[in-house]
């Protein structure tokens, strides 16, 4: 898929389907997740309910999810009220290097920048340095003293100052 033309596009509960297998199929898929968060991840109704999520698509296939998180979503993990937030990227694995990761991030940031929020903040596990490398990249900042941990992953926190 490289060389090829990725769009980013707001999700529906059409593309529930594709964002479950993509959700499930990273993070449980390849070890992120415990077995037991399965049927939720792989619940793509259940990804689009925690915020505003958007979709990435080469030649309309879709190959890579996340979610935009701001106050009054029940995704909301560490944001303070001048953040905005995203959770749950993934990419197929098929699709990786055709940059749907990088366009599904720089998409958040323009709508948590046009929506006036002061930052975009995140949340990854220690182990995913492939992305740790696309935040660094972006711009995105650690924050140590904002890590915290799950029972299943120490979570390092991310934040891109949009102001």
């Amino acid at each position: 898929m490289p060389g090829r033309t990725v769009t980013v596009r707001p999700a529906g509960r059409a593309d529930a389907a594709a964002i479950g297998a993509i959700v499930e199929a990273v993070y449980v898929g390849e070890g992120w997740s415990p077995e037991s968060a399965r049927p939720r991840l792989a619940d793509g109704a259940w990804v689009l309910a925690q915020g505003s999520a958007l979709v990435a698509e080469v030649d309309g296939v879709i190959v890579g999810s996340v979610v935009l998180v701001t106050p009054g979503d029940p995704g909301r993990q560490i944001a303070t009220d001048s953040e905005a937030e995203f959770r749950l990227l993934a990419v197929s694995p098929a699709a990786r290097g055709a940059g749907a990761g990088e366009a599904l991030v720089r998409a958040v940031i323009g709508q948590a920048r046009a929506a006036g929020f002061e930052a975009i903040v995140l949340s990854t596990q220690r182990g995913m340095e492939a992305a740790q490398r696309l935040y660094a990249r972006l711009g995105f900042e650690r924050q140590p003293a904002r890590d915290w941990s799950r029972p299943f992953a120490d979570m390092l926190v991310y934040r891109l100052a949009l102001r």
